[in-house]
């Protein structure tokens, strides 16, 4: 396989596309390459948006791949618009990988078209910030796949998680690529069992198009370390077991979810996962393992303290906001649940920080820049989700304009304080989509034939 000629023919991306413009690139598929490919609905939204799944080539195994399984993480969709037009048109990259290709685009197309605001640009913190959206834990496609453990029982799949579980039941595939995106920092990789090709391999794509490695503190501290940013992939109950130990409390209510895709292929037969995370904005600081004169514990608890500083700012707006939202409204149900989670998510980081010997040495640039600044960034990245749903309550209570007006401009503010606050203490740059593409494609490319030549050992 030719990677270096493949990744030559990624576009050069400049803004994201729509979930309607690549509803109508999939539909046309079947016209460019017939008796190649054919489309497919597994199912719908919640709002009724077709869940549209392309079926590529005729393999002796099954690969399956899912984009936007977050829908503020549209890398993945821009990777599998050139890599489904790619597999179309290369029969010899067909053959040689050897797998029958079931791709979805947009698991979340309700959730992906409230993040649509920023995907034009200008990339910036704040637009970025300003238009973000992400649901609460129980309406994420990617964590609500039916699952028994210990308290924790979930058995309520979205109907997007539905149509995703009849085509993984009916396919029984043997890779399964989750495409998710991280906003700051660097890449990393989760893979669901040590396989020493790909942890060397994995940061060679990241290396390839200049893009540091995230080297900081680890986004699931439960999670083994198999080499430089490459990790245990973060199964429920592996999450479940930490939460359990860090708080001393029952971790069901907190986590709130079912399994993950992976969790629930592997369950219908042998299935390699690989997640990639890209992030939107670089920074070198990711990289930098020096030690830092900061204790790392120190670090920790500083972080702690200044996104409790934040929650408290955030508890009167959306005390104010929430109630005229409808229920079900999916801002209100992501507010509710950062508000009521934040403080057991803090409570198991600095337990974790206490426990562990590990955080009594000092920090380096990469563990500093982590806790006292990408931290913080992910956790404002709420009070854009503030603003937004004041704006739609508005519409609905004109006798509440006075009230909601405060919400939205204190939202704003802090956005803008917050994002200004980061440009001026943290050196960063937005990252050329085709960059990001393409270590996506190239560490699934990698996978699948890894995957592969396991099978045919």
């Amino acid at each position: 396989m030719d990677i270096e000629r493949i990744l030559s023919q990624v576009p050069d991306y400049q803004t994201f596309l729509t979930v309607d413009e690549m509803d109508a690139h999939t539909l046309d598929m079947p016209r460019r390459y017939p008796g190649v490919c054919s489309v497919f609905k597994a199912g719908e939204s919640q709002k009724g948006h077709p869940i549209y799944v392309l079926k590529i080539g005729q393999g002796s195994r099954n690969a399956f791949i899912m984009g936007c399984p977050h829908p503020n993480e549209p890398i993945g969709a821009m990777m599998l618009e050139f890599l489904t037009d790619l597999l179309c048109r290369d029969e010899e990259l067909r053959r040689e990988l050897d797998y029958t290709w079931y791709i979805v685009k947009t698991a979340d197309p309700d959730g992906v078209k409230l993040n649509e605001g920023w995907f034009d640009g200008p990339f910036t913190l704040y637009n970025y910030a300003r238009h973000f959206y992400r649901p609460a834990s129980n309406q994420q496609v990617e964590w609500t796949f039916p699952l028994d453990y210990k308290t924790l029982h979930f058995h309520t799949p979205l109907p997007e998680t539905a149509a995703v579980m009849k085509v993984l039941e009916e396919i029984k595939p043997s890779f399964l690529y989750s495409l998710h995106n991280s906003a700051f920092g660097g890449a990393y990789w989760y893979i669901s069992d040590r396989d020493e090709t790909l942890v060397a391999n994995l940061p060679q794509a990241a290396q390839h198009q200049d893009i540091p490695l995230s080297l900081g503190e680890p986004e699931m501290p439960c999670c083994k370390i198999y080499s430089n940013a490459v990790f245990e992939f973060p199964g429920t109950p592996l999450i479940y077991d930490y939460y359990e130990q860090m708080t001393g409390q029952d971790p069901a209510p907190l986590l709130n979810s079912g399994a993950s895709s992976l969790d629930f292929a592997t369950r219908q037969g042998p299935c390699f996962g690989l997640v990639c995370e890209m992030p939107y904005f670089l920074s070198p600081n990711v990289m930098n393992t020096a030690e830092s004169d900061v204790i790392r514990r120190d670090a920790v608890l500083k972080s702690c303290e200044i996104i409790e500083d934040m929650y408290r700012q955030m508890k009167p707006l959306t005390d104010a906001l929430c109630p005229l939202l409808p229920l079900r409204d999916p801002y209100r149900l992501a507010l509710e649940e950062r508000m009521s989670a934040y403080a057991p998510n803090l409570l198991a980081q600095k337990n974790f920080a206490l426990q562990s010997p590990d955080f009594e040495k000092p920090a380096t640039f990469a563990q500093v820049f982590d806790n006292l600044q990408a931290m913080p960034f992910y956790h404002l990245l709420g009070v854009g989700m503030i603003a937004s749903g004041a704006e739609l309550a508005m519409a609905a209570h004109s006798e509440k304009k006075d009230e909601l007006t405060h919400v939205l401009k204190e939202a704003e503010r802090m956005l803008h304080e917050g994002c200004e606050r980061l440009e001026s203490t943290a050196v960063f740059e937005p990252v050329a989509i085709r960059r990001l593409v393409s270590v996506q494609l190239e560490s699934g490319l990698r996978a699948a034939l890894r995957v592969r030549n396991r099978l045919q050992a």
